[in-house]
């Protein structure tokens, strides 16, 4: 395991597990008490005591009091190092946007759910500041099973029957759930329910006290993704085709992604605009974007209702996109809960571009209707 810098900034001793009876989706939830939060507090800002040139990696050297993000491959302070990062599940219709807090997201994931929307996995490095992140919706085994890899604390209201009898029922995840824990969330007098349940960073920091779930990544945990180390130099993928613009196939939100050259993110866009933050006022914006084609099975549970699985374990191909350049990729998964590894054409585990990513798990099935402009006047062109 690489050697890493360790976070204290939600420090807790205690690992406590959140065991709930079944439930479906994002109904009425049971007679709610109010939380006593336990003595132990944690908080979003702490002082710590830090050492001069730590190694992380042979021949790497962090700068004092600095570690490498394992969702960004960048040096963060190192009260966040070692933090498990906060997943939280994001609704994706056009009912909800623009939602809040999703551009403070590090990592992103997108998946298809039912009658062809999609939902967004936001994975947090830094919680602070945040007084309404949202709109919630409910878990799905993919999800939680991908929220599990990262070591994810995660937060969702209900879900669907496969993911209680899966993952929720037996304790697998530490999660925070809005059915039986519904005095941590709140909602909005300004939409219509189910498109107005929130949380903040307030109401996560009780919860995770109140759990007492412990903060810190496991000493198994070796990270997720490869990053460039290289701190002066970016990965220009040579030899890629140029993309100046991606439109990734998902029926419902139609989403696309434009590069800016110059500040060398891309911009995310669906439902015909710019995907917009409400709590930061900034479009979502990333590093690296990751298309992950994936079998897509459509079904009605034992309760009748309609449902979408995901397989995210198959394997595959992909595209890796960054700097105005794409390659295709292979991907492989061990098993659920495990990390997802990525790789050339050439067999070499591709190694990503510091800074935030969007992973697109996409239909294989619609592999075909996925679009890369090598430039943006050819994007205009088609329209």
């Amino acid at each position: 395991m690489k050697k890493r810098l360790l976070g204290t900034m939600m420090a807790l001793a205690v690992v406590s597990a959140l065991t709930v009876t079944s439930a479906v989706g994002c109904g009425k939830k049971e007679e709610e008490t109010e939380a006593t939060e336990t003595e132990t507090e944690i908080t979003t800002e702490v002082e710590t005591e830090t050492e001069t040139e730590t190694e992380t990696e042979v021949g790497e050297v962090a700068p004092e009091g600095m570690g490498r993000s394992y969702l960004t491959g960048e040096w963060v302070t190192e009260a966040y190092a070692n933090q498990r990062p906060v997943g939280i599940m994001i609704e994706n219709t056009s009912s909800c946007q623009p939602t809040y807090g999703t551009s403070n997201a590090k990592v992103i994931y997108e998946f298809q759910a039912e009658g062809g929307i999609t939902r967004l996995l936001a994975l947090f490095e830094d919680i602070s500041g945040m007084e309404k992140i949202g709109n919630i919706r409910s878990c799905r085994p993919y999800f939680a099973y991908t929220a599990m890899a990262h070591e994810a604390i995660y937060i969702h209201c209900g879900g669907s029957i496969e993911a209680y009898e899966q993952i929720l029922n037996i304790g697998l995840i530490d999660n925070i759930d809005e059915i039986y824990r519904g005095t941590f969330f709140f909602r909005s007098s300004d939409r219509s329910s189910p498109h107005n349940l929130y949380t903040s960073t307030d109401d996560i920091v009780r919860a995770v006290n109140y759990l007492q779930y412990d903060v810190n990544h496991s000493d198994s945990f070796d990270g997720y993704f490869n990053f460039n180390t290289d701190d002066n130099n970016e990965l220009t993928l040579d030899g890629g085709q140029d993309c100046a613009v991606v439109e990734v196939y998902q029926a419902n939100p139609k989403p696309w992604f434009v590069y800016n050259e110059e500040d060398g993110l891309y911009y995310r866009y669906e439902f015909g605009s710019a995907q917009m933050d409400a709590l930061t006022g900034e479009q979502l914006a990333v590093k690296n974007v990751i298309i992950q084609e994936a079998p897509v099975d459509a079904y009605y549970d034992e309760q009748d209702h309609d449902r979408t699985d995901v397989d995210i374990t198959a394997g595959g191909n992909g595209w890796y996109i960054t700097n105005g350049k794409a390659i295709p990729i292979t991907w492989t998964c061990a098993g659920n809960a495990e990390v997802t590894h990525y790789y050339d054409l050439s067999g070499n585990e591709i190694t990503l571009n510091q800074g935030k990513t969007w992973i697109d798990v996409m239909d294989v099935d619609d592999s075909e209707k996925n679009v890369i402009y090598a430039t943006y006047e050819d994007y205009q062109a088609s329209k």
